[in-house]
């Protein structure tokens, strides 16, 4: 197992490389978890969420978390050549200066760029929920994800 350093904005996240085989699967990001999760220290359930992605080919990956309204990337990874494999990426929930976000849902998704390909391509979009108020049971997840899925289809 080989290990890869990305950036997202002042923390350095170490993350380990699984080999793959060659499906023809393009690269894929996985809804994040736990999702909500809470990034107030104070706070009971306080951690960090992970994210999985992964491809079949060599590409140049970024990690956008936009604001709730998409206007604006709130937090992005470095971009990072990365080999065909398995990825994991922690958040803890803060912008890109290190500042904890207010609770709400952050649309993200994979930006990629091939290895030798001009084009960008990115992910469907996939929402994390920062909710730091309610039990776990009780956030209203469902809501966030439908009514973001039925808003939101540009950038």
């Amino acid at each position: 197992m080989a290990r890869v350093i990305l950036v997202i904005g002042a923390a350095v996240i170490v993350v380990a490389l699984t080999p793959t085989s060659s499906s023809g699967q393009d690269w894929g990001v996985s809804q994040n978890i736990p999702n909500p999760f809470c990034n107030d220290p104070e706070c009971p359930e306080y951690g960090e969420t992970q994210f999985t992605f992964s491809g079949d080919s060599a590409a140049e990956i970024v990690l956008e978390i936009w604001s709730p309204d998409t206007t604006s990337i709130v937090r992005g990874s470095d971009p990072a050549a990365l080999a065909p494999g398995v990825y994991l990426l922690m958040w803890d929930g803060t912008d890109d200066y290190g500042v904890p976000l207010p609770e709400g849902a952050y649309p993200y998704r994979l930006a990629i760029r091939p290895v030798g390909s001009l084009p960008v391509t990115y992910t469907e979009w996939q929402v994390a929920e920062i909710s730091c108020d309610a039990p776990t049971e009780e956030r209203s997840w469902g809501a966030v994800k439908n009514s973001f899925r039925q808003g939101a289809t540009s950038n």
